[in-house]
């Protein structure tokens, strides 16, 4: 197990390509820990005690294909994640994020998991997540979404998982959702 401040150098590696780092005991704050990686494939940094902003930098990692960070980063998403156009899969769960979810992640074109469950984002789904036709899970529980449930679930024709419970979304369950032919 790793402990510890990940070193500020980290920050100048810019020729980075796979980062896994998961289920440390690391700290730090990740707006100036972590600097712009245009090779990067993979962050992995679950579970352990990292803080602070995600920095608008992460847009300029245009090869990303995953990013995960499920610690104790507070900000609201920013919306250069929309720039990741080969993020596959997006968790970002179980931190302290606010603010609404960016209409820009609906440029994701490759976005097939989407994991934001147990934060505190607010405010509605936006219409763009409709774009995202191969999506096969998302996962927006435990937060403080507001608005209802549009028909963009019908889009979504590959889903296989969808979590939307404990937020304050107030609609009847849309018809779109008989859509969906592997949904259990």
């Amino acid at each position: 197990m790793l402990m510890g401040q990940i070193p500020k150098s980290f920050k100048n590696c810019s020729s980075l390509v796979r980062v896994s780092l998961a289920e440390n005991q690391l700290t730090g704050n990740v707006s100036e820990l972590f600097g712009a990686y245009p090779e990067l494939l993979f962050m992995e940094l679950s579970a352990n005690r990292l803080s602070g902003e995600l920095s608008s930098n992460w847009g300029e990692a245009k090869k990303l294909n995953q990013l995960l960070a499920n610690n104790n980063i507070t900000c609201a998403i920013p919306p250069e994640i929309g720039n990741l156009t080969q993020l596959g899969f997006l968790d970002l769960s179980s931190n302290h994020l606010s603010g609404g979810i960016p209409k820009e992640l609906g440029r994701l074109s490759s976005l097939l998991k989407l994991h934001l469950q147990n934060n505190m984002l607010s405010g509605p789904i936006p219409q763009e997540l409709g774009s995202l036709t191969e999506f096969l899970r998302l996962d927006l529980s435990n937060n403080r979404l507001n608005s209802s449930i549009l028909g963009m679930i019908g889009s979504f024709m590959l889903l296989i998982y969808l979590n939307l419970s404990n937020n304050n979304l107030i609609c009847e369950i849309p018809i779109e959702i008989s859509k969906l032919c592997c949904f259990n």
